[in-house]
């Protein structure tokens, strides 16, 4: 009997999937770009920033998978042990060379946008599930992912959940450039920069209890 389960594949064909996109970015990096017109250097980027959000969305899954191991012990050692770690970080920067605060960052958007399986065997959705879908779909960066799971986690605990979720999809619209919630059309997808000050209005709006707002912002 095949060990693949529908819907999925070995381990051997995932690993030759991304050898196959190393190698075509690979290609694509030998070619000069100073030959490139203006507007092929716009498509260009375009194109290399969206692979790079599926790779980054990949990077994530896999952390959370790490993390989620490395916090069991199956009989012989959590998944860190079993490959001479002490935890999750340590075994993630040796495998990446990253450094601790990108594992962190990557632990950290991980647990907030995977669902669990809980004791019963039923699931657990996120606890972002709009962000999480965004990431999925590869239409938001991580890095505003990453600020608007942070911004709407330091919420206080009795925060309005139905706000949070509003907070969240609006968020997430806007990084994407989708739909907002309660709107018609939609606006242009906003960079990195923005989403943290949509982000700290919204957490100012929904705790209003909290820190005084910067007037400026």
């Amino acid at each position: 009997m095949s060990s693949t389960t529908a819907g999925s594949a070995p381990i051997a064909s995932r690993s030759s999937l991304v050898g196959a996109a190393t190698e075509v970015a690979a290609a694509l990096d030998r070619a000069p770009v100073g030959l490139a017109s203006d507007h092929e250097i716009m498509a260009l980027t375009e194109q290399a920033e969206a692979l790079g959000r599926e790779v980054d969305a990949l990077r994530v899954k896999l952390a959370g998978e790490i993390d989620a191991r490395a916090a069991i012990d199956s009989g012989d050692g959590s998944m860190a042990q079993r490959f001479g770690c002490r935890n999750a970080t340590e075994l993630l920067q040796r495998v990446t060379l990253v450094s601790t605060t990108v594992a962190s960052k990557r632990f950290a958007l991980a647990r907030a946008t995977r669902a669990e399986i809980g004791f019963s065997g039923h699931t657990i959705p996120p606890r972002f599930p709009a962000v999480a879908a965004a990431l999925e779909s590869h239409a938001i960066s991580c890095e505003s992912a990453e600020i608007i799971t942070r911004t709407l986690g330091k919420l206080p605990a009795n925060a309005n959940p139905d706000d949070v979720a509003h907070a969240e999809q609006c968020l997430v619209a806007a990084s994407c450039g989708t739909v907002a919630p309660g709107e018609t059309a939609a606006e242009l997808p906003a960079h990195t920069d923005s989403v943290r000050t949509m982000c700290q209005a919204w957490a100012a709006a929904i705790d209003q209890d909290g820190l005084e707002p910067d007037f400026d912002v």
